[in-house]
């Protein structure tokens, strides 16, 4: 059923504490937007007796601020969905449910209460109201105010009528004196955190109904994507590596994460992704193209086996590591949606300079799709992140958890049957996102000059040689560029085959398709 989703966007006239209702007390904020004046009463207690769990944010920055700044006062009807203007805890990427604690309605003295918490925010917006505070309180509209200003999902019992996506409350206020945006979400211990994409719904009670389909759609990296007769296998480990790669028994051949056309797996020490693997049909993405971004952690793994939003601030982007648009479709548009979401799960981000991010490494996939070498627009995209000791390090923005490293580089193998030749085809690419990084790999690289920010097409021999990745020789064998000796004279043995080609990339031409 879920519930009337609303946005009150004001300005706060005052604030009353209920310390007399021992059941279901409740603190009362009151807000006008000029022309009505409306009541929000915030539950500081569980019907049940617990505590209610609670999230200050004191320096909050989410996309949907952007949209929030753009409103005018006002009660206003926002559509419940990942594009809207709509708070979702468990899909939007801003709070964790570890970031939640219990805090007791009512305790004698001060600042030791979720109503002391509550009504400090409140004096300093009413102090600063004519100055342009304002507060936005997203939660259920009744007549004459707002309330359900808490999570709306994951309940069970009578409330589970309740439950929806992209519709959680919660209070975010603006302090013009500081120019920045504070919030306190709101959630009961009843409510779980693992809910339906779909309903909001427990998943325990819930229904997904996405398994795989032959031939479309599917949970996680299938390697006869292309064709029954070109398979490509997923890459191994070398010896070194395979004591970096996070094994667990709940994940398939204990460390592969498989998510709809894509899989990972995982670094211990970097909490990021070894490789992504996907398969890509941008012909059906043309039909069912998914929408919706729900940055997010990823179920499969624990919290401390991944980077959660409190690294991703300053000059560092989410950066997919399997662009969303290569997995964004399915069968239907429904499918093709949650795809879309489940691109986003904090498995599949990596530390991403915002210019490199958004520049020519972001649009690679395009830029092969463009050129219209393949015969079905399908690809295999293999991808993932190069270290080397001068990798950046980056500490969270919030909390106290330890600082990650910022990869070097980044690298790509696309794979493909060619329109012309109906034979398997494969690019393979480099990047890296810091100039010292790019330097770090010269012995990798037999003294080729190589720069950061700058597109690179390569063998797969290099790949290997930077990643500590085995591939099958399939990927070898069909590509254009190989380690060769620029020295090698016509008619000598081609024995000591070591310095890879590189190719720069410029604007998406330069490709080079055959040898």
């Amino acid at each position: 059923m879920s519930i009337k989703y609303a946005l009150l966007v004001g300005q706060v006239t005052g604030g009353d504490r209920e310390d007399d209702d021992p059941r279901t007390p409740h603190y009362t904020i009151y807000v006008t937007d000029n022309e009505r004046s409306y009541r929000v009463p915030v539950n500081v207690q569980s019907g049940d007796g617990s505590e209610v769990l609670y999230r200050h944010v004191t320096d909050f920055d989410a996309p949907v601020l952007n949209r929030l700044e753009l409103l005018g006062e006002g009660l206003l009807n926002p559509q419940p969905e990942e594009d809207g203007i709509a708070l979702d805890y468990v899909r939007g990427g801003y709070i964790k449910e570890s970031d939640m604690k219990p805090l007791p309605a009512t305790v004698e003295g001060e600042n030791n209460d979720l109503q002391d918490m509550i009504h400090k925010l409140i004096q300093k917006a009413k102090r600063q109201r004519d100055h342009g505070a304002k507060i936005f309180v997203f939660g259920e509209r009744f007549p004459g105010g707002m309330h359900d200003v808490h999570m709306n999902q994951g309940n069970k019992g009578r409330w589970k009528r309740d439950n929806g996506v992209w519709q959680d409350g919660g209070l975010i206020f603006y302090f013009p004196f500081e120019d920045k945006y504070q919030a306190l979400f709101f959630a009961f211990q009843t409510q779980s955190w693992q809910t339906s994409d779909n309903t909001g719904h427990p998943v325990s009670e819930s229904d997904h109904g996405d398994s795989a389909e032959p031939g479309t759609s599917q949970t996680g990296y299938r390697n006869n994507f292309l064709a029954e007769d070109f398979v490509m296998p997923l890459p191994t480990f070398s010896n070194i590596l395979e004591q970096d790669v996070l094994y667990k028994p709940n994940l398939k051949n204990d460390h592969l994460i498989d998510h709809p056309n894509y899989s990972v797996a995982m670094s211990k020490k970097n909490r990021q992704a070894v490789y992504s693997a996907a398969n890509a049909d941008f012909a059906r993405r043309g039909l069912f193209g998914g929408k919706g971004r729900e940055f997010r952690l990823d179920p499969n793994l624990d919290e401390s086996e991944q980077l959660g939003a409190e690294y991703y601030k300053g000059r560092y982007d989410r950066g997919h590591i399997t662009k969303r648009h290569a997995v964004a479709w399915g069968r239907s548009r429904r499918k093709a949606n949650k795809a879309s979401r489940d691109s986003c799960f904090f498995s599949n981000i990596s530390l991403q300079d915002h210019g490199f991010h958004h520049d020519e490494w972001g649009r690679i996939e395009n830029a092969i799709t463009e050129t219209r070498h393949d015969v079905d627009d399908r690809f295999n995209i293999i991808t993932g992140p190069v270290y080397t000791p001068e990798d950046k390090s980056v500490q969270p923005a919030f909390g106290s958890g330890m600082p990650a490293n910022a990869p070097s580089g980044f690298w790509k193998i696309n794979s493909y049957i060619g329109a012309a030749s109906g034979e398997l085809e494969v690019n393979a690419f480099i990047s890296f996102q810091n100039e010292r990084g790019a330097q770090a790999v010269k012995d990798a690289v037999e003294g080729r000059t190589i720069k950061a920010f700058k597109v690179y097409q390569t063998s797969t021999t290099l790949i290997e040689r930077l990643t500590g990745l085995v591939f099958d020789s399939v990927y070898r064998d069909n590509n254009p560029l190989f380690f060769f000796d620029d020295r090698l004279q016509a008619g000598e043995a081609a024995d000591d085959l070591n310095r890879p080609q590189l190719e720069s990339i410029t604007n998406g031409r330069g490709f080079v398709f055959s040898k």
